[in-house]
């Protein structure tokens, strides 16, 4: 019996063949798992940054994102936000760029920092609009510059709480930044403030000061909702109709406010109103 042997040269094609499918098997495995990497998708850090700031806005007792059709949010952080205000409308150029990506609530929209190891998130909520700052080493900076346009023509910090007013040309604001805010990954507070010049208003914050786990997560919110109810609540209560601006320089501080109501309606009538208010406002 005669016994034939296959061409070597169809032996290392077929060898060849069976090395060059594993390998193509391989990497195809590879791309797909992400194994190749070993390092968090985009999609993934988007996710862990919109919880980041859930945690906080948790802990700061702050707003949810919400859908708001008085807020335009873009798709690039190249572009500014677009929010309405009482009596104008108020635009916010974010220390971002790039376009961003939308984590699963549908309501967060991720972009990269302008500034080193920084990103920016943008939300909108019931009330008006967050900007978020992700802050993810140490050698990100500490100022985070948000340009205000629009109608937007002058900034009031409050001494009082940190918070700032945003007026247009009249003595009526058109909106407000709530106190700031910023924690790290373990939930520390971390030291932040506003400062404004002119329409810019900077969040600071201070994290190369002390010994603070990142990614750290801070926050500038714009709202507007509650200054029409804080006029009318004053004005049904202590019969005053004057200017937001002049209210606040009668009540900018708990003790300024508690000695003007005691002042205008006694001991009873400014504990009833005082509630009252708080209840609305709260």
């Amino acid at each position: 019996m005669r016994i034939t042997r296959p061409d070597a040269r169809i032996e290392r094609s077929k060898s060849v063949l069976t090395s060059g499918l594993v390998t193509v098997t391989a990497l195809a495995l590879v791309c797909v798992s992400g194994v190749s990497a070993g390092a968090a998708s985009p999609h993934d850090a988007t996710e862990s940054f919109a919880h980041a700031i859930s945690d906080g806005t948790t802990r700061a007792d702050s707003t949810a994102p919400q859908q708001n059709a008085e807020v335009d949010v873009p798709t690039s952080g190249d572009k500014e936000i677009v929010a309405a205000g009482v009596g104008g409308v108020v635009t916010i150029d974010t220390p971002a760029e790039g376009r961003g990506e939308v984590a699963d609530d549908e309501l967060t929209h991720v972009y990269g920092g302008q500034l080193d190891d920084s990103r920016i998130a943008v939300q909108p909520t019931a009330d008006g609009v967050r900007a978020a700052i992700a802050i993810d080493s140490a050698d990100a900076p500490e100022r985070y510059p948000f340009e205000l346009g629009g109608d937007a023509k002058r900034l009031v910090l409050d001494e009082q709480d940190g918070s700032v007013w945003v007026f247009g040309n009249g003595k009526e604001p058109l909106g407000h930044f709530e106190s700031p805010w910023a924690y790290d990954a373990d939930g520390r507070t971390v030291p932040t403030h506003y400062e404004v010049d002119g329409t810019t208003l900077t969040q600071v914050v201070e994290h190369k000061a002390g010994d603070f786990t990142y990614g750290i997560t801070a926050h500038p919110k714009w709202n507007k909702k509650w200054i029409k109810k804080f006029k009318k609540l004053f004005k049904a209560c202590l019969g005053l109709t004057l200017s937001t601006e002049a209210l606040l320089q009668l009540v900018s501080s708990p003790n300024k406010a508690a000695k003007f109501m005691v002042r205008r309606l006694g001991w009873f009538g400014a504990v009833y109103c005082g509630g009252g208010i708080l209840k609305e406002l709260l």
